[in-house]
């Protein structure tokens, strides 16, 4: 009798089951956005207090070195699938995606010329990135980078300023990236030539952590002679973190100091630029698109497991350790900084889900690094702004 009671309760239970298991796993999803918001929220209270100090991190520079990072006057405005981009993207490293376009992107991957990419002739096809940027077939980025403080890109007018100037990228494969969307953003300008790039994933050459590739960074300068060096070192520094990171800075430092003191035997006065990191991490939706330096101080949302080394906070402390070091060195009054620290609001724009997980740090194109078409414009007024004598 008994067996044939618990035998009858059966079905019951399996009901219960049926329904309580979905209310338990809606309740912890709710629970961990609360908690993802309110982590959010409480940042944000800290950050009204302490927003001076990180808004003036450049102030002790002095102004005529065009030092530092200066505070964030832009937002990332939601403008929706109207969104237009200077920079035209071919995936020449993802599994052959560039095939989709073989009129605007080739017919086949394209190779380093002794080492280096160099952007394409204004009558040939784009220059092809990697990164996993063209993957999700099915994104389109409806945000838009939107700055009172930056003037609209025109290619034409950016490669008049660029005159006969040469520009070399150094640095990892997000660097590569960044890279390959300025040279084709200034293809129709006619001087995406002269821009190139070479990995150099720590700039010094030594294994720090993860992985090594590429030159040192000072060899590939060199070899090149450019007249605007723009450099990053982050991700691949990883066993010590911000010691070796400060080291990495400070060796690239006394590498120019040693440049800039045979600058007469070359008669050439090369500007150098460092270009704050492009921060990993994945999210559904922007965050705070209103404040990216509060989102650079989010803690707390969905990574790929692989990518944890990549949260904002760790990656925004180098950074603004570079904003508060890097330029007002009397002796180096040719540094630069190339501020792209809005992209700490787009974490949404990783390939790192919808299938594609285990990449949370390179960016889908095109996409937020269209940002550097006129940030490079801005860029190029600075340096020419400066007398290094």
């Amino acid at each position: 009798m008994s067996s044939l009671t618990s035998r009858s309760q059966l079905p019951g239970f399996r009901r219960c089951i049926v329904v309580i298991l979905p209310l338990i796993v809606i309740h912890a999803y709710l629970e961990n956005n609360a908690m993802q918001m309110f982590e959010i929220g409480r940042i944000k209270s800290r950050f009204i207090e302490s927003q001076s100090a990180i808004g003036h991190a450049g102030d002790s520079i002095n102004s005529k070195h065009a030092g530092g990072c200066e505070p964030l006057t832009g937002r990332w405005v939601h403008v929706g699938r109207n969104r237009t981009f200077h920079a035209p993207v071919c995936c020449g490293w993802d599994r052959g995606a560039f095939r989709r376009y073989p009129k605007e992107c080739g017919y086949k991957k394209r190779k380093p010329i002794k080492g280096f990419y160099r952007g394409s002739q204004a009558n040939d096809v784009y220059t092809q990135m990697g990164g996993n940027a063209c993957r999700d077939a099915k994104f389109f980025d409806e945000w838009e980078w939107q700055d009172p403080a930056l003037l609209p890109f025109n290619s034409q007018r950016t490669c008049q300023k660029l005159a006969n100037r040469t520009v070399l990228l150094l640095g990892d494969s997000t660097m590569l990236q960044t890279a390959t969307t300025l040279m084709n953003a200034l293809k129709s300008g006619g001087c995406a030539p002269q821009v190139m790039c070479q990995k150099a994933d720590t700039l010094i050459f030594e294994d720090l952590g993860r992985l090594n590739r590429g030159l040192y960074w000072m060899d590939a300068v060199r070899s090149i002679e450019p007249d605007i060096v723009i450099v990053n070192s982050c991700h691949h520094i990883a066993r010590n973190a911000m010691d070796d990171y400060q080291r990495v800075l400070h060796q690239v430092q006394g590498d120019i100091l040693a440049w800039n003191q045979n600058t007469s035997k070359r008669n050439k006065k090369t500007a150098f630029v460092w270009k704050t990191a492009n921060p990993g991490g994945c999210s559904e939706e922007p965050l705070v698109p209103e404040d990216p330096l509060l989102a650079a101080r989010t803690r707390d949302f969905s990574f790929a497991p692989d990518y944890t080394r990549h949260y904002h906070h760790v990656t925004f402390e180098r950074d603004q350790y570079a904003c508060d070091h890097w330029t007002g060195n009397k002796e180096l009054p040719n540094t630069h900084m190339l501020d792209m620290r809005m992209l700490y609001s787009r974490s949404d724009a990783h390939p790192g889900k919808n299938g594609f997980v285990g990449d949370c740090l390179h960016f889908k194109s095109p996409g937020p690094l269209d940002v550097i078409a006129p940030l490079f414009q801005q860029l190029l007024d600075r340096i020419d702004s400066i007398n290094y004598k």
